[in-house]
């Protein structure tokens, strides 16, 4: 799980610092994709069909030599743990792929598959990928292909355990890390707001964090001119 931490300031506040500190473990990330098929469709695959409560494509045909579903919620060059189960008509290999918007696959990782249902892993990155398209495909020609069946379908983004709580730039000394709204500057280790009365994000990234777990969170504001909040 993720919880964006945003800061919101208005009318020349300066924050000469923000330093967090948090002691917490590991977490998995957001869930970008999640695809059981008990609901009786293909979950959004397209070539592929519902057989009692999972999918089937049948890659022996010219025209189904894959399945596949966008998944924009993918983001560039950010890792993932795949989790899915998979059998097939006879022994083969079956490959997962992110391609870009049909221009090029930025994963490409195949598995053996038996006639047996088992469960399979695959840790990836996305690569320099702009529209996400998932893709369950054969590693063969129609003539000696498979037919496929996968079930329980899911795609995690991983979290690095030393950013679990942890503000990237908390000391401002760049403006990496920060998104930065109408009126916000980072400049000489300050964030500056002056956008007045502007109630809107003026400076947030989105730390990962542990859902029911408690936080210290610490920080040094100075207000040079008018009236101003800082909430968080």
């Amino acid at each position: 799980m993720k919880k964006v931490l945003a800061v919101l300031l208005a009318t020349l506040m300066m924050i000469s610092a923000i330093p967090f500190s948090f002691a917490v473990s590991a977490a998995a990330g957001d869930v970008v994709l999640d695809k059981n098929f008990d609901d009786g469709t293909n979950g959004g695959f397209e070539r592929a069909v519902n057989e009692d409560g999972y999918i089937v494509f049948d890659a022996t045909t010219a025209d189904w030599q894959n399945t596949y579903i966008y998944a924009n919620n993918i983001k560039a060059n950010t890792d993932y743990v795949v989790t899915f189960k998979a059998k097939a008509n006879k022994e083969a290999n079956l490959t997962f792929k992110v391609n870009n918007n049909w221009g090029g696959d930025t994963v490409k990782e195949s598995v053996a598959v038996t006639t047996e249902w088992a469960d399979y892993e695959l840790k990836i990155n996305s690569g320099d990928v702009t529209t996400a398209i998932v893709m369950f495909a054969s590693d063969y020609e129609a003539a000696a292909a498979a037919v496929y069946s996968i079930d329980d379908v899911k795609i995690v983004e991983t979290v690095d355990p030393a950013m679990i709580g942890k503000v990237v730039n908390g000391d401002f000394s760049d403006n990496s890390g920060w998104a930065l709204g109408s009126g916000a500057t980072i400049a000489d280790g300050v964030l500056k707001l002056e956008n007045i009365g502007a109630w809107s994000e003026a400076a947030m990234q989105t730390v990962p964090v542990k859902p029911n777990t408690n936080y210290e969170i610490t920080w040094k504001s100075q207000r040079i001119n008018g009236a101003g909040a800082f909430n968080m």
